[in-house]
């Protein structure tokens, strides 16, 4: 994910919440509390990156990112949906990509 414009690393971040988003809608897994209120927290980082992200820097998207790191992880899937371990991986590398702009 190395060398991204600010509107491709918006992007990654915003297709990753709305994935939840989706999953939220017909999973029980979403309903837990602690879940719950992580995906709420991760609806005002999304409100952040929409695609007329203009109004921040790709710094402050990562810096967003870093602070909400717990949260982001704290909505993947179910371990035992199928999207568990791809979800995990994006993730991970939208964390390591927040990591390398804010060197």
């Amino acid at each position: 994910m190395a060398n991204l414009t600010k509107v491709q690393f918006a992007a990654s971040v915003r297709i990753y919440i709305q994935h939840k988003q989706v999953l939220e809608k017909y999973s029980n897994w979403y309903r837990n509390d602690a879940i719950a209120k992580s995906m709420s927290k991760c609806y005002e980082l999304l409100k952040m990156v929409k695609r007329d992200c203009a109004n921040y820097s790709i710094q402050q998207l990562a810096q967003m990112v870093m602070i909400n790191q717990d949260n982001l992880t704290m909505i993947l899937p179910a371990p035992n949906n199928p999207s568990y371990e791809r979800q995990k991986n994006k993730i991970e590398k939208i964390i390591q990509t927040s990591k390398e702009i804010l060197k």
